[in-house]
């Protein structure tokens, strides 16, 4: 699941991947599908939308900062 992701980016992870756009709503068919999160706009990923995501196996942070993930909720997976 990608938010803001810039075309080129979205291009070269399509070649290998499925990419989802950012949709963290309840009820979410990406959120339960997905097993990565590629963060370029900074969204949300707290322990909630985590624990949404049974697959999730990496987070990716392209940018400056972390605190838009919950790093403790993370580290718990």
């Amino acid at each position: 699941m990608a938010d803001g992701l810039p075309q080129i980016f979205h291009e070269a992870l399509g070649e290998r991947f499925e990419v989802l756009d950012w949709d963290a709503s309840e009820g979410s068919d990406a959120v339960a599908r997905s097993v990565a999160i590629v963060s370029y706009a900074h969204p949300i990923a707290d322990g909630e939308l985590m624990d949404r995501m049974p697959q999730l196996k990496v987070i990716s942070n392209h940018g400056v900062g972390v605190d838009h993930i919950d790093l403790f909720a993370a580290e718990e997976r």
